[in-house]
């Protein structure tokens, strides 16, 4: 009798260490995945502030008339999108999707060097056409904008 409680109790104490060491490991993994965690949203917090940033940047560039209005609302466009704004968070910004809407069918980088001159000029008119049609709204939109990041 005595043999079969020494043997069950060192079951119990085996299964207890075990137990202990299935324990530990899921402690250490769960840390494991809390750093992991937390790098991630550190990462993702530094591309947002990045993107946010950038579109400042370029906010900046066209009220100093270093860009043009439907390249700045092309990049501004694709860096919102980046960034998954919720409709009201996007709603300052709404000029600009609305002049990328309008031009995103047009190629760009390699694809405008392609096209034939006629298609250029074209392209370059409707370009024109929109910077005249909505400038005024667009350095008003910009200048409210920019103004806001500088005050957060």
């Amino acid at each position: 009798m005595f043999l079969f409680l020494a043997l069950a109790a060192a079951i119990v104490a085996l299964l207890a260490a075990y137990a202990t060491y299935l324990h530990y490991r899921l402690y250490r993994r769960q840390q494991q995945v809390d750093k992991f965690n937390a790098e991630q949203q550190a990462l993702a917090q530094k591309n947002i502030a990045r993107i946010h940033s950038d579109v400042n940047f370029l906010l900046s560039a066209y009220l100093d008339k270093q860009i043009e209005l439907a390249e700045l609302s092309l990049r501004i466009n694709h860096l919102l999108d980046c960034l998954s704004l919720d409709s009201r968070a996007r709603d300052a910004y709404a000029i600009f999707d609305e002049i990328a809407g309008q031009i995103k069918h047009i190629p760009t980088h390699e694809d405008w060097k392609k096209l034939s001159k006629q298609e250029r000029r074209k392209h370059e008119a409707n370009f024109a056409k929109l910077e005249q049609q909505y400038s005024d709204v667009a350095r008003e939109a910009a200048k409210k904008l920019s103004l806001a990041k500088a005050i957060h």
